[in-house]
């Protein structure tokens, strides 16, 4: 799966390994012949490329896309792979205080566009470089084909007209003053480039959770059901496993009736602890043992987390530690049936459905936001451009494979002076520390990795800021800035559609969504989390995850006596499994909202207590009062006291691909108050299925070790 973005020519079906352009009749399962109308991709597709629109564009060049949302279900995540926008910059193309954005929502029968320059440095012998887009960012968007490909020239064609302020594609790169993608020297908090860029280096590993992680609990590996009908190879039964909630519920089984169709059906009958253990993980090389190879003691369990300064050079050597064949296990998750699997069977036309899907072996990794060259860092296999993902070992031993990606948390402009050199047009490019605040860091392949878990995230501190990670969640660090005032920052990265299983090795239901049964929709694949912890709203009441929504001779949503009590730490004994931020009475702290992928089940993200501006950011030039000055030079460079932004008590539209940073300058509201407040998913999907938490304002010290 790790290849299916990738433009080739060995694909089974043959019309597939045409260009798109070439196509104008193809010979169907039966014989018979289809016409197809000509192309919209005219020029520069190439056998392989996918079927949706091609945009193209020469290095130089500005673009403005416009993008209109019709008639659907969900909401759609539009991505674009490195490029960046400005949130608000709509109408005009530029709104400087917005913040940058590398995903944005788009709902029905509404329309978004932004304008951004295609400032390509690329090693590509061909200068040919292709961006990935996505019109939903969801699993189910790329599986259902809402994705393609904006491909970047670097030398002139007969087939695409240059633009009047770019007749000649323009090479913009200044090599003496660049290491790569990353400026030699970062501008200062004056402006002057004197100080040599900070090199912040990561070695992260790719590996099972059967491998690296133990089973103190006890819990069942491997397919205890016998029930089959999956493609993955057999996990290890004295491996580990990842716990997302260690609480062991017994669910009682009941028979019950559905009041609305009448239908009766068994429910129940399962124990936790929740669990999976076909789980893969993205962790610092560091914290594995270097004799064992499982993950040290203390050290914690959640999704990859890494911190970075604005301005930094960001090196990244990821190292894969998969097998050739992936363990995987049923489970209840669906995915659409749009891809056939046998048109003649006996049982009739069959598709793939999610237990026929192996994950990829193959393992990159790509971060939004960040300025990197499109064929070394993009961390995805993408059009014509080189692989850059890491195979598997081959055999048992031997050196693990790795691969290096390199990124610059900041803004590359061309200086709009281009010389010709050896015939080619050349500018300078100017680069800008930006503080860009949250970003995804997303695996390649999009289909079956997230579903494992296998996602992170990354967070851009302020210029010259130093920070301090906590013990007991590296989700949890406290940032310093020279003249500031030192403020927390929370990281939480939310995932969907996850596999998780009852203790007994049993896949665990989705939610009834569509009523008794398989769920009809991706979406609908209930399996919620926040850094690896789950805290559903049904396990902690002892309910059936497929409970009936209404009423249900005592078992269904609607049963429930004592509802009110949901986030009590009395209904459950403690605090819940899903994380606990501490902040100090009127304390500044930040939340970093992500979503690396999963299901397009939106989220909307609520803090009780406590509003917070939607745009807390500054641009470049900007006088005493935070009022962007005319011309403001670059958008958004930090993080700030914006007086043109709203504020707002709820944020909406966490999807795949999103990215939002909170900013708060009290903890415990205006008026520094102490106490628990809970923060929650406030859909009714996300928040049963367990995304949710408690902001936690008080002086007394945070545990050592979480619970």
């Amino acid at each position: 799966m790790a290849y299916a973005l990738q433009t080739r020519t060995d694909r089974a079906i043959a019309a597939l390994n045409l260009a798109p352009s070439a196509i104008t009749t193809a010979t169907g399962p039966t014989g018979g012949i289809t016409q197809f109308p000509p192309h919209i991709n005219r020029g520069g597709d190439m056998p392989g490329d996918p079927f949706t629109p091609m945009l193209r564009t020469y290095t130089g060049d500005n673009v403005r896309l416009r993008l209109h949302a019709g008639g659907h279900e969900e909401e759609h995540n539009v991505t674009l792979h490195g490029v960046k926008w400005l949130h608000s910059g709509s109408g005009f193309g530029n709104s400087s205080n917005s913040g940058w954005k590398s995903s944005q929502m788009v709902g029905i029968s509404e329309q978004m566009g932004f304008n951004a320059p295609v400032t390509t440095i690329s090693s590509s012998a061909s200068d040919t470089g292709d961006y990935l887009y996505s019109m939903d960012a969801s699993l189910e968007g790329y599986w259902n084909g809402m994705w393609g490909i904006m491909r970047n020239y670097g030398s002139q064609r007969n087939d695409l007209f240059a633009l009047p302020n770019n007749p000649k594609p323009v090479i913009a790169r200044n090599t003496v003053a660049f290491d790569g993608i990353c400026p030699r020297f970062t501008t200062n908090a004056n402006g002057v480039g004197t100080r040599p860029t900070v090199q912040r280096n990561f070695e992260v590993v790719v590996a099972l959770a059967n491998d690296i992680l133990g089973n103190p609990l006890n819990l069942t590996i491997g397919d205890a059901a016998g029930q089959g009908q999956h493609v993955g190879a057999p996990l290890n039964p004295a491996g580990g496993t990842l716990v997302y909630n260690k609480r062991a519920v017994t669910i009682p089984q009941a028979t019950v009736t559905d009041p609305e169709d009448g239908v009766t059906f068994t429910i129940g009958g399962q124990a936790g602890p929740l669990h999976d253990p076909t789980a893969i993980m993205y962790v610092r090389k560091a914290d594995l043992d270097p004799v064992t190879g499982k993950l040290k003691a203390g050290v914690p369990i959640e999704p990859l987390m890494l911190r970075a300064g604005a301005g930094d050079c960001i090196n990244v050597t990821l190292e894969n530690r998969l097998p050739t064949a992936m363990p995987d296990l049923p489970n209840y998750a669906v995915m659409a049936g749009t891809v056939k699997r046998d048109r003649n069977s006996a049982q009739g036309s069959t598709t793939f459905n999610n237990n026929l899907i192996r994950p990829s072996s193959h393992v990159g990794m790509h971060a939004q936001l960040l300025a990197y060259d499109i064929t070394k860092s993009d961390g995805f296999n993408v059009g014509l451009n080189p692989v850059q993902t890491v195979a598997p070992r081959a055999g048992t031993s031997g050196a693990w494979p790795t691969r290096s990606y390199q990124y610059y948390a900041g803004h590359l402009e061309r200086e709009g002076k281009p010389v010709s050199q050896l015939g080619r047009s050349v500018d300078n490019i100017n680069t800008t520390p930006i503080e860009f605040g949250s970003l995804n860091l997303t695996s390649a392949d999009m289909i079956k990795q997230p579903q494992k878990g296998l996602a992170g995230a990354m967070a851009i501190m302020p210029l010259g800021a130093t920070w301090t990670e906590d013990t007991r969640s590296r989700a949890n660090a406290t940032v310093s800035v020279t003249g500031q005032t030192a403020y927390r920052d929370f990281m939480l990265v939310m995932q969907k559609s996850l596999n998780m299983r009852w203790s007994n090795g049993r896949p665990v239901e989705n939610l009834a969504a569509e009523g008794n049964g398989v769920p009809a929709d991706p979406q609908d694949n209930s399996g919620m989390a926040i850094n690896y912890r789950s805290e559903p709203l049904w396990y902690r009441f002892g309910m059936a995850p497929d409970a009936p929504f209404g009423h249900a001779d005592g078992h269904g949503f609607a049963d429930v006596p004592n509802a009110h009590m949901a986030y009590s730490n009395a209904l459950v004994g403690g605090d819940p499994q899903t994380p606990v931020l501490y902040a100090k009475p009127g304390q500044p702290f930040r939340t970093h909202l992500t979503v690396p992928g999963g299901g397009s089940r939106g989220t909307t993200f609520q803090l009780d207590g406590h509003v917070w501006p939607m745009h807390p950011f500054q641009a470049e030039k900007s006088d005493t009062g935070g009022y962007p000055m005319g011309p403001s030079g670059v958008g958004s460079v930090r993080f700030a006291y914006n007086p043109m932004s709203l504020y707002i008590g709820a944020q909406e539209s966490l999807l795949p691909a999103a990215h939002f940073s909170l900013m708060f300058p009290s903890a415990g509201g205006a008026n520094a108050i102490q106490g628990d407040y809970l923060f929650r998913d406030y859909a009714g999907f996300g928040n049963v299925s367990g995304l949710w938490g408690i902001l936690r304002v008080t002086n007394d010290p945070e545990p050592a070790a979480a619970p």
